[in-house]
């Protein structure tokens, strides 16, 4: 009888054992999972993630190999890339050249959140010919899976849709500020200037520009209107993305994405500023370290001259 719990532990190891074994979601640190194709028929190209343990907030590096497909295919000589999230419409890293070291060069990106990827790629050629594509592949958020790559040609790109641009109206909103306490339109914001910051706890600049901008917002508080706009899909997960940077930015939440197209916010940070009458005065797209330097300038001369 003695022996009965010892059996009974012995089995269940045995059994956790053949589970582990057979667990589809566990993958080897040391595998490198990769993926190749033929692009145009000019080149072939494989990417390969370093790492096969994949977590949210974890960077990780690709390391991207190009070849002539053929003998009268022109020689690959640099290579572009950039990390995107397609299903959101965002990128998550700037674009990066590099020179092809041997056919090959390596790129770093990092995962804010779970989701299909998409790694794009253009490829120049010897005498100034250039073809793309793109690696698709899934990051999952808590569990350890395997990274599933679907590689593809890229499909030229569709034309970018219109959006109100400098010297325009700023399009209406009407959004439920991120802390809960009502909401704010932008009809309600007229006769002073605005400026309008568009980010996501997703977006790997944004986490440069934000403690920036709350200094900002409150450098301006008595004169003007600084609001953030989060494209968080979810609350909680912007209100502690800030808290994480243990900073304050008065914001809106827009869950929807119905201010993107309107403002042309499909790569954020975006920074939009508006006179008192609700017209665009300017667009700034992306990280600048002297951003907030200029938008101190700027200010000063809406205010000068309204």
């Amino acid at each position: 009888m003695k022996q009965l719990p010892l059996l009974v532990l012995t089995s269940v190891l045995v059994a956790i054992a053949a589970l582990g074994a057979l667990w589809p979601s566990r993958l080897d640190a040391a595998a490198q999972p990769s993926a190749t194709a033929e692009v145009d028929g000019r080149v072939t190209v494989t990417t390969t993630l370093s790492r096969g343990r994949l977590r949210v907030g974890q960077p990780m590096a690709f390391a991207i190999r190009v070849e002539p497909a053929g003998a009268e295919a022109a020689r690959p000589m640099a290579i572009r890339a950039r990390l995107g999230m397609p299903d959101h419409g965002h990128w998550i890293t700037e674009e990066t050249r590099k020179e092809l070291d041997g056919g090959a060069a390596s790129f770093d990106g990092e995962f804010p959140m779970s989701g299909k990827y998409r790694l794009r790629l253009w490829i120049e050629l010897q005498g100034g010919e250039q073809v793309t594509t793109a690696v698709d592949f899934w990051a999952p958020a808590e569990q350890l899976e395997p990274v599933v790559f679907e590689t593809k040609p890229d499909p030229p790109p569709p034309p970018a849709p219109k959006h109100a641009d400098v010297g325009e109206l700023g399009p209406r909103f009407d959004l439920a500020r991120l802390d809960g306490s009502g909401s704010v339109s932008l009809e309600g914001l007229r006769g002073r200037p605005v400026w309008l910051a568009f980010w996501a706890s997703w977006c790997g600049p944004c986490r440069a520009e934000l403690p920036e901008l709350a200094e900002f917002a409150q450098r301006w508080s008595h004169d003007a209107t600084v609001l953030g706009i989060s494209l968080d899909r979810d609350r909680e997960m912007a209100a502690a993305f800030l808290a994480r940077l243990g900073v304050e930015v008065p914001s809106v939440l827009d869950s929807e994405g119905v201010t993107v197209e309107p403002y042309g916010a499909a790569r954020i940070p975006l920074n939009v500023l508006l006179d008192g009458e609700g017209r665009i005065v300017r667009r700034v797209t992306g990280f600048r370290p002297d951003l907030y330097e200029d938008g101190d300038g700027w200010l000063r001369d809406l205010l000068a001259n309204p």
